[in-house]
């Protein structure tokens, strides 16, 4: 059993199936589908080929991102800064997909108004840069600037914050917001790394996944487990609150081998032990200071695929296709009606949405890809995250409006 953990971070392909039963003596009669000039429709149940097919998704704070075969990159939602990759805002209606000019990342990680991605070998950022998030000075805007930074093997970013796992040994590097313990004010506020900077306090180990919250960051190597910054809430998982500029061990309250490692908000959990249970800690269902076990993470008789998280919500996708959520609700990520349920410390399981191959969460909104092409979204739709081509408070699971 393979379980995996993701935070605002793209992960997951899915790709149009081989045709069945072709006989090596057969491969002659293999065409390629024709492809169309320029952006092509989007595959879905009631798109006829030829089509482009969404082969993995990205979600942020306030905008989602789809990566297609026809190597276009497409975003909805918030484009205040930049953070579509596309022209100004005036030049499309919110909630509606944009064609962007960036390129087909092959790894992508979304934070609050920016993003991070790697195309051939190259880390580049586009979007917000208030507080350098793009990793160098300038303005905020759509165009990808490129980062001195190579061998990168996986991006994390979490609201004005971006972390990559690089080189080897591996070595952990973070730009943005400065997240060494000093207090979170606003976006606009706070020291920040100019440009990649090296995490101290990992020089012994060889991390293989690196995560990023609010305002604390954690790495992992399977056996140890450090992390850094803010510790107002418990977030670092010390067993005190006491804030941290260098990677500190977490009080280790669960059985080893660290399966994957996640974090948001002010909270981080691991998948830990040879059962892969979670142990999370900080301000997620009221637990503080050292890792906790969350039981009520499993459902009986179900194979967790993929655990993702925002602000204060958990969401697993089951093998078998279908997703169940618990936290927080104010925005319907429970996809139970607020404000007469707030949060559930319950797994619920998401009516409508199924046959789901990737799950993405952003901070407040979660989107499902489905083994039809689909792309299922619903919570928080404020500035038309949903991708439904309007803006409103919340909204239920359904496709988005390619």
């Amino acid at each position: 059993m393979r379980i995996t953990i993701a935070t605002m971070a793209l992960v997951g392909t899915a790709g149009c199936s081989d045709l069945p039963g072709v006989l090596p003596s057969q491969a002659t009669l293999d065409v390629e589908t024709p492809r169309a000039a320029g952006p092509m429709p989007v595959c879905g149940p009631d798109q006829d080929e030829p089509c482009a097919r969404v082969q993995r998704l990205a979600a942020g704070g306030t905008f989602t991102c789809a990566v297609l075969d026809d190597e276009t990159t497409r975003c909805w939602g918030d484009g205040a800064e930049g953070q579509l990759g596309a022209p100004s805002p005036a030049d499309f209606e919110i909630g509606d997909v944009v064609v962007s000019d960036l390129p087909p990342f092959e790894t992508m990680a979304l934070g609050w108004h920016h993003g991070c991605g790697v195309y051939d070998g190259e880390v580049s950022c586009w979007g917000g840069n208030t507080l350098q998030q793009r990793g160098v000075p300038g303005p905020s805007g759509p165009e990808a600037t490129s980062l001195d930074l190579s061998s990168v093997h996986q991006l994390t970013a979490s609201r004005t914050t971006t972390c990559a796992l690089h080189g080897d040994p591996p070595r952990v590097s973070c730009w943005g917001f400065s997240v060494d313990g000093q207090p979170w004010t606003d976006a606009d506020q706070g020291s920040t790394y100019l440009g990649p900077s090296l995490v101290p306090g990992l020089e012994d180990i060889r991390p293989t996944k690196v995560v990023v919250g609010r305002a604390h960051a954690c790495a992992t190597d399977g056996e140890a487990l450090r992390c850094w910054g803010d510790d107002a809430l418990g977030q670092l998982g010390t067993a005190d609150t006491e804030d941290q500029t260098s990677a500190t061990e977490v009080a280790q309250t669960f059985p080893l081998p660290v399966v994957d490692l996640m974090a948001a908000g002010d909270h981080a959990c691991v998948l830990a032990d040879p059962q892969a249970r979670a142990y999370c800690w900080g301000d997620l269902a009221r637990w503080f200071e050292f890792p906790t076990p969350f039981v009520l993470y499993w459902w009986d008789g179900a194979t967790a695929a993929e655990v993702v998280s925002g602000y204060r919500s958990l969401c697993v996708r089951y093998e078998e296709g279908y997703v169940r959520c618990s936290g927080d609700n104010q925005y319907g990520q429970l996809v139970v009606a607020p404000p007469d349920v707030t949060s559930q410390s319950r797994l619920t399981l998401v009516p409508g949405v199924g046959d789901v191959i990737q799950l993405v969460s952003g901070t407040q909104h979660l989107c499902a890809l489905r083994d039809d092409g689909s792309v299922w979204c619903w919570g928080r739709n404020t500035h038309g995250q949903l991708g439904r081509g309007f803006a409103s408070l919340y909204e239920a699971p359904a496709p988005v409006a390619f």
